[in-house]
C-alpha cells in the first residue's frame, strides 16, 4: 500500500493490500479501496470510485459554506458571548431556529 501526500482517509475506510492513494485525495469513511485512486480527486463507495475532482469537490463546499448563515468571533467564546449576544444570534425562519449556545 503507498498512500501519497496530503490524503484524507475517513473513519472505517478499508483500504487493500496492493492499493496506491495518489496525492490530494479525499476517501469517504467507510469506503472499501480495492483499486489505486488517481491523484486530486473524492473517492468513495464500496468499492470506492471516482465521485468528482477535488477542485469540483472544494468549489461546492465554499459556495455551500458562503450560503450558510455565519455569526463571526463575536459568537465564539473567544469574542465572550454573553446572554444578550446569545439573544441577539437568535434567528428564526418558517422551518428552523438558530441558537448559538
Amino acid at each position: 500500500m503507498v498512500i501519497a501526500d496530503r490524503v484524507f482517509v475517513g473513519v472505517s475506510t478499508i483500504i487493500l493490500p496492493g492499493v496506491t492513494l495518489g496525492s490530494d485525495v479525499i476517501i469517504g469513511a467507510g469506503s472499501i479501496v480495492a483499486d489505486d485512486i488517481p491523484s486530486g480527486v473524492v473517492a468513495a463507495g464500496s468499492p470506492a470510485r471516482v465521485v468528482s475532482s477535488l477542485t469540483e469537490f472544494l468549489e461546492r463546499r465554499r459556495a455551500e459554506m458562503h450560503s450558510l448563515p455565519n455569526f463571526g468571533d463575536k459568537s465564539t467564546i473567544r469574542g465572550n458571548v454573553t446572554e444578550q449576544r446569545k439573544v441577539e444570534n437568535e434567528c428564526q425562519d418558517e422551518e428552523s431556529i438558530w441558537v448559538l449556545v
